[in-house]
């Protein structure tokens, strides 16, 4: 049979081997490492007993061919050690057997030499070692025999390109034979299907499909693939690109989604480096047949290239198979898992994917180092423990390295959902800034390899913030490095930030309340940001919202010319005073209108730098962020607030340790936050010209609700223009302590009208927030008529069309007036359908000549009446 073919690494045996790994990899070596130059996959399976039968041995060879035409051949053979002749595992269960064969030749003077080079632990091997003189072409065939009973042969193509030998030295070339055995499949783990076409394998390529099947949870699909490492000479991350693509049966929705190598597939646990697991991420959103199929190409640097680049790599290209993703479950744990992925909607405001419910952000930005946390693997200058936070963490959450770390990190997002936070930002790469501490890659200076069990370990917390309705804001780098040496790219689009972006959005780009964010206080040309914001939208299968962040004085630079470009779904504004941010929410939101393209404005930063907000024992009540930032944002039709810390006071912007330390500011912005989700408020537009007297801001939505916030409470005069005979709903709200509305009463309002109204108290820093709900409109009258018009006796009839809105009228009647205009009598009218109405009247003789009055009545739940006065002249 014919397997398709791996590049090759070929290296000096002085450099080593990767040692095996170990949970915590802070002190991993960045030396060169041992590494495949063949893989293959066989089968050999008991079914009954689901045991892998005993292996004979196993034999790989290399051959060359030297300059003066003669071959080389160097064979290495292994017995397998004990506890891999007989393997019991558990049904469902993928496992595999990685057996290294090392094979050496060393480049000098053409002559024998002894065999001796190091080899792995439980491999004994007898081997041969080839010569060769310096420039001499080695091309290098593997070959595999599999000694179990019937044995069978398994030749590979040869390796291309050949390696050419420069300088005496020993040359290593290390095999790599995975073993793999699989227990019977049940419904969680889904059948691969093989390609047409695809390589004849003894089994098949184990894939697995696990995760909790709803449609807003994570669905993960993992397949033993070529195994490699993070610091493989041929490139993981670069030289390989797998995709899956999900389809939804019955809607034809797609996803296509990036993967990733995943070392073991437990890295964030093992702190593994190598392995053979590669894996794809969906969230699907939909419930019912899903169906997938890989793509899986390897080519020089085909990772960045259009989706079809590269050379299939069989037998992983084209495996396909299906699933079942059941209802959303009976309790979800959040509003995330609840209603969905958060989107761009179509006016100003995010919307939850499943129910189309508007979202509003109350959250923090502080610290902007979150991730660096000392529990993560290789992160040398991390300084978070969050060690007041342990006692949050609660059995049944995350961690990894049995146990040990996470507690911290995860304990903290439990005490923030506790007190209403749902938003955080974080940096995830900020070397050269402020914090220096967080990155994504194998070391600071490695920006083509990642560090797979530190990524790992983030997404356990990013999914553990899913699970507790917290989004994640992604902040792709900051000022400091956006330009510059510590610039992916030196700042442009090329092949460190493209992949960059690959990596993350494979390993993330599935949770429901990501926001990308292109960077902190952003300064990249709009060219360049242009750039960027394509790349990820070619990479995104699920359209997240992308933002940027910015200085305050470079608002109109920044974000007029991109909303020109018609990119980006929204602002991260920052503001240096307080006093601006409602006048600037405002004026971001208006230049997105005037483009054609609806922004959200979220208030992302505050001033001044060195403040922020203080902490609850400086500032307890939080009166300038809460009244002048947070309102002033939300009454601008804004999209919330997140709280930065500054770097003057205890926990601060870089090293907050406690986040408790702004317990109220916290619970403030939650009370706001339930004020307005009480309200239509992505459909209510800011309109302060309402406010005729008196100091608010306002918003409305017409014939439907009006919201005013009064920074210092007392009096204010009201318009509501164009509005209907109706009843409003009034409800005053109190902003510094929450809870139910207070003080509720009713408003009639006649066309034309102002009203005033009054908070319950008044003075500096006493805020009021007031909402008028519309509870019903007055019904109407819209023709009326008797006949016949001239009556002379016999039957009268009354009709009349009469509108009601809100369906709750409970009386319609007539009243007769005699030509002198005194009341003779009143009869009901009956409904005739589609807002007909009438009232009938038989054998009415002897009528008094003149003109007759019929006064209609109409009166419905809340108190409206309507009237009408058809006349009808007897002769």
């Amino acid at each position: 049979m014919t397997c398709a073919t791996l590049p090759v690494a070929i290296m000096g045996a002085s450099e080593g081997r990767q040692s095996p790994a170990r949970p915590g990899r802070n002190d991993r070596s960045d030396q060169p490492a041992w590494h495949s130059a063949g893989s293959i996959s066989a089968t050999h399976i008991d079914q009954t007993s689901r045991r892998l039968k005993p292996m004979i041995w196993l034999a790989g060879a290399v051959e060359g061919a030297l300059g003066d035409g003669s071959a080389v051949r160097a064979l290495c053979r292994a017995r397998p050690a004990a506890d891999h002749r007989t393997l019991s595992r558990a049904p469902n269960i993928w496992e595999a057997v990685t057996i290294l064969c090392p094979i050496t030749a060393r480049v000098s003077a053409p002559r024998a030499a002894a065999c001796r080079f190091p080899l792995p632990p439980r491999i004994g091997s007898p081997c041969q070692r080839a010569s060769a003189p310096p420039a001499t072409a080695l091309r290098l065939s593997p070959a595999l025999r599999i000694g179990s009973p019937p044995g069978t042969p398994l030749r590979l193509p040869m390796i291309s390109p050949p390696h050419v030998a420069r300088i005496p030295g020993l040359i290593g070339v290390l095999l790599c034979f995975l073993v793999t055995s699989a227990a019977t499949q049940d419904a969680h783990h889904a059948r691969p299907r093989m390609a047409a076409g695809g390589a004849a394998w003894a089994g098949s390529v184990p894939v697995d499909i696990s995760g909790v099947l709803q449609p807003y949870r994570r669905v993960t699909l993992a397949l033993q693939g070529p195994a490699t490492s993070e610091l493989a000479p041929s490139n993981p991350f670069l030289e390989v690109a797998m995709a899956v693509t999900f389809v939804h049966v019955s809607s034809g929705l797609t996803h296509r989604v990036p993967g990733y190598f995943a070392a073991d597939g437990q890295a964030g646990e093992t702190g593994a480096s190598a392995g053979n697991i590669w894996k794809a991420h969906l969230s699907p959103g939909l419930s019912g047949t899903w169906t997938w199929s890989v793509s899986f190409r390897w080519g020089d640097l085909v990772a960045l290239k259009p989706f079809g680049s590269g050379t299939a790599l069989a037998p992983y290209h084209g495996l396909s198979g299906d699933f079942e993703v059941q209802p959303i479950g009976a309790a979800p744990s959040s509003s995330l898992r609840a209603n969905g992925r958060l989107r761009m909607g179509s006016a100003h405001h995010l919307l939850h994917e499943g129910n189309d419910e508007a979202w509003l952000q109350t959250g923090t930005n502080s610290p902007e180092n979150f991730l660096a946390y000392t529990g993560f693997d290789q992160s040398p200058l991390a300084q978070h423990e969050y060690l007041p936070h342990l006692a949050d963490w609660a059995p049944g959450d995350p961690t990894w390295h049995n146990g040990v770390e996470g507690k911290g990190i995860i304990g903290a997002l439990n005490y923030l959902q506790s007190v209403g936070v749902n938003a955080m930002s974080m940096l995830v790469y900020n070397v050269g800034g402020d914090g220096h501490d967080v990155w994504p890659f194998t070391s600071i200076f490695k920006r083509l390899r990642y560090d797979v069990s530190k990524l790992d370990q983030w997404e356990r917390v990013f999914e553990h913030m899913d699970d507790r309705g917290i989004s994640l804001q992604m902040f792709l780098q900051e000022q400091e490095n956006d330009t510059g040496p510590n610039a992916l790219d030196g700042g442009d689009l090329g092949i460190e930030r493209r992949l960059f972006h690959r990596e993350l959005i494979a390993r993330f780009g599935h949770h429901l309340g990501l926001i990308i964010n292109l960077g902190e206080e952003n300064q990249n040309s709009v060219t360049q940001q242009v750039a960027f914001y394509e790349n990820l939208r070619e990479l995104d299968a699920y359209g997240h919202p992308i933002l940027v962040h910015t200085f305050p004085t470079d608002i109109a630079n920044i974000y007029q010319p991109l909303l020109a470009a018609g990119v980006l779904e929204g602002a991260s504004l920052q503001s240096a005073q307080l006093s601006e941010v409602h006048l600037a929410s405002l004026i971001i939101r208006k230049w997105s209108d005037n483009a054609g393209v609806p922004w959200v404005v979220n208030l992302d930063e505050i001033g001044p730098p060195e403040h922020g907000v203080l902490p609850d024992a400086i500032d307890p009540s939080h009166d300038g962020p809460r009244i002048q930032a947070l309102w002033g944002n939300l009454m601008a039709g804004g999209g919330g607030a997140q709280w930065y810390f500054g770097y003057s006071w205890d926990h601060h912007d870089l090293d907050l340790e406690d986040f408790r330390s702004r317990d109220k500011m916290y619970r403030i912005s939650s009370y706001a936050r339930e004020f307005m989700t009480r309200m239509p408020f992505a459909q209510m537009q800011p309109d302060d010209e309402l406010v005729l007297a008196g100091q608010a801001w306002a918003l409305h939505k017409p014939e439907a609700a009006y919201a005013v916030y009064l920074p210092a409470g007392g009096e204010i005069t009201l318009d509501l223009p164009d509005e209907p005979q109706s009843t409003w709903r009034v409800r005053w709200f109190n902003p510094r302590t929450g809870g139910e509305p207070v003080a509720p009463s009713q408003l009639f309002h006649v066309p034309g009208q102002t009203h005033d109204l009054s908070a319950p108290t008044a003075g500096p820093n006493n805020d009021w927030a007031v909402s008028l709900e519309l509870l019903g409109v007055a019904p109407t009258v819209v023709s009326a008529a008797i006949s016949p018009t001239l009556f002379s006796g016999g039957d009268l009839r009354v009709d009349a069309s009469i509108l009601d809105p809100d369906n709750d009228l409970n009386s319609v009647v007539g009243h007769m007036f005699d030509p002198h205009g005194s009341w003779v009598g009143v009869l009901p009218f009956t409904p005739q359908g589609n807002a007909h109405w009438a009232l009938q009247m038989h054998t009415m003789n002897n009528l008094s000549p003149g003109t007759w009055t019929c006064m209609i009545v109409v009166n419905d739940d809340l108190g409206h009446v309507a009237w009408a006065t058809p006349t009808v002249k007897a002769l």
